[in-house]
This record gives structure tokens, sequence and C-alpha cells, in this order.
């Protein structure tokens, strides 16, 4: 297994992995109200959340298989103070109209969106907006290694990180990785933690 970067070229296929993980996923669920098709939904956000960020304001690691080339894992950072140009922003205006399932779920979207923004902390941070493993690849570590891998590069630098964390479990395997308990959200009797990193100095 090795770590790169993705290019623009790469996110259909990060969409697809980040779609397929977080569809099962209840905080993620929570965004989508009613008997909807979350997964067909939710590929069109990823796709969109990718274009509107890359390569200017956000990161993405990928883990790659070195015999098959393989897409095991997917981490999306977004860096510190950094906003997606305007320009982006409208070329995803189409993924974005796909990705909403109806607009009478525009008020639960916007209510808890608002809850995850206000628990961010002001200070500069790079944020883990998601990190996801393959069903194929889940127990080889691949989540560990994505997370060393940006994590050293973000020590180097001095920064802080931070991260929603949607269970018990990965809030723990967070936890190992220096990530301390920020703020506990209720999203709609779900709970979900956040976790800041503090920065530390890189010897």
């Amino acid at each position: 297994m090795y770590i790169t970067s993705a290019t623009t070229d790469d996110i259909p296929a990060c969409a697809d992995l980040l779609a397929e993980v977080f569809s099962e996923d209840g905080v993620t669920r929570a965004f989508y109200p009613g008997d909807v098709d979350i997964e067909y939904h939710l590929r069109f956000h990823e796709e969109a959340m990718l274009r509107s960020h890359l390569p200017e304001a956000a990161v993405v690691d990928m883990a790659i298989d070195a015999e098959t080339k393989d897409l095991l894992g997917v981490a999306f950072w977004i860096k510190p103070d950094a906003k997606p140009r305007l320009l982006k922003k409208i070329q995803a205006l189409p993924l974005w109209w796909k990705a909403l399932p109806s607009f009478s779920a525009l008020p639960q979207i916007r209510k808890l969106s608002k809850k995850f923004d206000d628990a961010k902390p002001d200070a500069p941070h790079w944020a883990l907006a998601e990190i996801g493993v393959s069903s194929a690849a889940r127990g080889r570590g691949v989540g560990g290694a994505l997370l060393r891998h940006r994590l050293e590069r973000i020590d180097r630098e001095h920064d802080a990180a931070y991260l929603e964390a949607t269970s018990k479990k990965a809030a723990q395997l967070y936890g190992r990785h220096g990530f301390q308990p920020h703020i506990t959200l209720d999203i709609d009797g779900i709970p979900c933690y956040t976790m800041l990193r503090p920065t530390k100095p890189y010897l």
C-alpha cells in the first residue's frame, strides 16, 4: 500500500468511495430526511465538495493497493482558513442541485450544517472533512496510515487539526492519533464527537 495525492482526474473514484462509506453513517443520514436513495444524492455531494475545493483549498490523500492499484481509502483535508474559489463553486452548482434530495430537506440541512459550523474552532486549523475506507480494505490499517501520513506533515507545519467523529469507535481511533474531545453535538438524537488536535512541536 502507498499513499498519494489526488488530482482532479481522481475525483470521480474518490467520490464513489466516500458516498459508499457514508451512505450507511447515522449522522450523514440525518441530512437526508424521508425515504430517499442516500447514496445516489451523496455521490453528487461528494463530487461537488471535491471539485469546489481541489486543489487550492484542500488536499485529498488516497491509499492505493501497490499490486492491484485499487483505491483503498480516501482522506479529504481542508486547508487552514481556505475557502473555495467563486468560479469553482459556480461550476459545481449542477452537482449541488443533484445532491439535494428535495427542497423540503433544505431546512433540515441548514439546521444541522449550522450546528457543525458553530462547533468549529476559531483558530486556524486543518479540517478532516472526511476519511473513508472501502469495505474490501477494512481491517488492513488503511485509515490509520492515511491519518499518520497527513498528520506528520501538519506537525511539521506546527498546525492544529480538527474533525468530527460520528461514532465512539471512530473517536477512540482519533484519540490514539492525538485528537482530544472538543464539543459533542446532538444530531437528531445521534451523538457526534468533534475533536481537536492541538499544535505540536515537530522534533
